[in-house]
């Protein structure tokens, strides 16, 4: 059975997620938030994030007390004061793939397999995606998505300076 990475695996129904929402999405490391300026970000989304350095930690309160939108997904054990808790759960994908359920990250070639594990993939994000479309989506300024099939979704950001293709 596939050793799980709960973190990695948040981010594989996450990151898409928020993509088929409509959301220009971006993935950023602890780093980018310690030392960057987050006024050019709409709002930031922690998604099953365990702990924080204390730098990281008062990067986010200024940015909320400045105006600016965090969110949180329930798993996550680090909240900055004022982040909005999102209702979604991050960590079914996680928990599926320690059932077992990601057929084709464990060495099968059976097709059926296979597509009973992307179905389960499809399932997890479709309900993310629903969460941000409802929770995060109307708090931010549009940005254009394209959707070339069920399963591969590219967005340009707002600036038009990137493209993300999954």
């Amino acid at each position: 059975m596939e050793q799980p990475w709960s973190h990695t695996q948040t981010l594989e129904v996450g990151f898409p997620a928020a993509i088929k929402a409509g959301l220009p999405a971006e993935g950023i490391t602890d780093t980018t938030l310690a030392n960057d300026d987050l006024s050019q970000y709409q709002a930031i989304v922690l998604l099953n994030v365990e702990y924080m350095r204390r730098s990281v930690v008062e990067k986010l309160n200024d940015y909320i007390r400045r105006g600016g939108l965090v969110f949180v997904d329930k798993s996550s054990a680090a909240r900055p004061a004022g982040a909005i808790v999102l209702d979604g759960d991050f960590l079914a994908w996680h928990r599926l793939i320690t059932q077992g359920q990601r057929f084709k990250a464990v060495g099968t070639m059976d097709p059926q397999l296979i597509e009973k594990g992307s179905s389960n993939q499809r399932r997890v994000t479709n309900a993310l995606a629903t969460v941000f479309a409802q929770r995060v989506k109307p708090r931010l300024k549009p940005a254009p998505v394209e959707t070339h099939s069920r399963d591969t979704v590219a967005t340009v950001s707002e600036s038009g300076s990137g493209r993300y293709i999954f």
